[in-house]
């Protein structure tokens, strides 16, 4: 009968141990999701900050000086690229502004923020 009783004990003792195992994983899978969603999360602020920061400054620029232009690497976000562009829009004394801050997300996919504006010459 004693012997019994070990095997019982030895029985339960690998369950648990199972059962634990499987929680550890799941608690895994799911931080390493949340670290990913608040990089995410941190790259798109600063993505939307950047353009912001790019609509303000073309807020000083002369209404004949606005120019379309494109640069890589001018921001802290993996291969960031920001892009202006600057086109008339109906007639010549409006123009559309369109600022597009685009970067590699952390599953790879490319990943963007655009933000837009019209802009009058009176």
């Amino acid at each position: 009968m004693r012997r019994s009783v070990e095997g019982y004990i030895l029985l339960e003792s690998l369950v648990a141990l199972s059962v634990l195992g499987f929680v550890v994983a799941l608690f895994t899978v799911a931080i390493s999701q949340q670290q990913r969603l608040i990089q995410d999360t941190k790259d798109l602020t600063l993505a939307h900050a950047k353009a912001n920061e790019i609509m303000e400054t073309l807020k000083g620029v002369p209404f004949d000086g606005l120019k379309s232009y494109s640069l890589s690497q001018s921001i802290n976000l993996p291969e960031g690229r920001e892009e202006v562009e600057v086109t008339d829009f109906q007639t010549s004394d409006l123009k559309r502004i369109l600022v597009t801050v685009s970067w590699r997300g952390s599953g790879g996919q490319i990943r963007s923020v655009s933000l837009s504006t019209l802009r009058s010459n009176r």
